[in-house]
Parts: structure tokens; C-alpha cells; sequence
């Protein structure tokens, strides 16, 4: 009855970054698994197709993309499909996460992406031209947790720098029981830089997109 509901374990992989990581396959999908939270595959294109869809209607010239936190590959996949002239930079930390995509997720086949193995946060801090992205998705999970620095303000003033004029950056953050305290502390965080907030509630999740 439990390979019911998860589905037929493809692989398991332990990671330093994220734990125990499993791939599984359900009803034809295949999702990425990363200490108990779904990190790829599954129902993530669903979550983040709100938020997006909102941005592409406005109107958007969207043609660099920098995600921080690529996982498997499913973000970078949907970018492809509504923004495909658009040139992605992935950054992603855990080189495990990185070999799954490519493996089960199609994530080398993405045109257009460009995969960087690096701490997002590091990352960010070392970018010295400005005004590269028209739009920044913020991605960024320890396993079953968001990162702990989602909540630096120095963070948020290294990605206005990296922002084009009218860029905007989404924050994917979890948002039920205790990770609401972790959510809201976030948002009070990008309220000190940023004036043109609004959020977007999508199931366990909310994404907060700024200017």
C-alpha cells in the first residue's frame, strides 16, 4: 500500500547537502525526493506555474534568467517552455541533485541553461557586473528545510545589484506550521529593500515576488 502513494524507488543516494535523496516513479512521473520534501518532478511545475504565468502576462521581456537552487531541473524546464528564447543560469550546490536531473529528469537536454555547481549565496556575493537578470528565482532548500540565510538582508541587496531595470525576483518559501515563522521573518527581511511586494499563495507554498 505505501509504493501506492510514493510510487517505485528508482534510486536512493545519501547527500551532504540534502540528506537522503530517492527518485521515485508514479503514474509515468518521476520526482526527486530530498529528505522527505519534493524538491523535483511531481507537482513542483504545478507550484511554480502560478507565480510565473502572473509574471508572463504582464508583459515581461524576460531573456536571462539566474535560478538559485536548481534541484533536478523541473524550474529551469518550465522557464524553457514559456520563456524559450530566454538563457538560464542554474545554480545548484549538490552535485547529487545535479547527476539525478541529468539521469531521470532530462536536465542536460534543457537549451539555453547553463549549470553552475556553486553555494548560491557565494555565488551572489561574487558577481561583480550588474544588471544581468531580468528575473530571479529563489529556490533554496537544505533538505526539508529553506535555507537559514533566506532571511539575510545582504543577500537581498546583492540581488537588487544583479537585477535589470523593471527585474524581478520570486522567493519560493514553504508556509505551513512551523516554517510560516521562517516565511514571514523572510518577508520582513526583503521589506527593508524592497517596495513593490506581493504574494502568492499555491498549496504548502508561498512565493513572495519583489522589485
Amino acid at each position: 500500500m505505501l509504493s501506492f502513494f510514493t510510487g517505485k524507488l528508482l534510486e536512493t543516494v545519501d547527500s551532504a547537502y540534502n540528506g537522503t535523496i530517492e527518485v521515485y516513479q508514479q503514474l509515468g512521473q518521476t520526482k526527486i525526493v530530498a529528505s522527505g520534501l519534493l524538491q523535483s518532478g511531481g507537482i513542483i511545475e504545478q507550484l511554480w506555474k502560478k507565480p510565473l504565468k502572473k509574471i508572463h502576462k504582464s508583459g515581461a521581456k524576460i531573456q536571462h534568467v539566474l535560478i538559485l537552487g536548481l534541484g533536478g531541473g523541473t524550474l529551469s524546464g518550465l522557464i524553457a517552455k514559456i520563456w524559450p528564447q530566454a538563457n538560464i543560469t542554474g545554480i545548484e550546490i549538490d552535485k547529487e541533485m545535479i547527476r539525478l536531473g541529468k539521469k531521470y529528469l532530462g536536465l542536460g537536454a534543457i537549451l539555453n541553461l547553463t549549470i553552475t555547481q556553486a553555494d548560491a549565496f557565494d555565488f551572489v556575493k561574487s558577481q561583480h557586473l550588474s544588471n544581468q537578470y531580468d528575473l530571479v528565482l529563489v529556490d533554496l532548500f537544505c533538505g526539508s528545510h529553506n535555507h537559514e540565510k533566506i532571511a539575510s538582508l545582504a543577500f537581498y541587496q546583492a540581488l537588487h545589484n544583479l537585477l535589470r531595470i523593471k527585474g524581478k525576483i520570486i522567493l519560493n518559501q514553504l508556509f505551513y506550521g512551523k516554517h510560516t515563522i521562517s516565511a514571514e521573518k523572510a518577508i520582513k527581511t526583503i521589506e527593508k529593500k524592497y517596495h513593490h511586494i506581493s504574494l502568492i499563495r499555491n498549496m504548502s507554498n508561498l512565493f513572495v515576488v519583489f522589485s
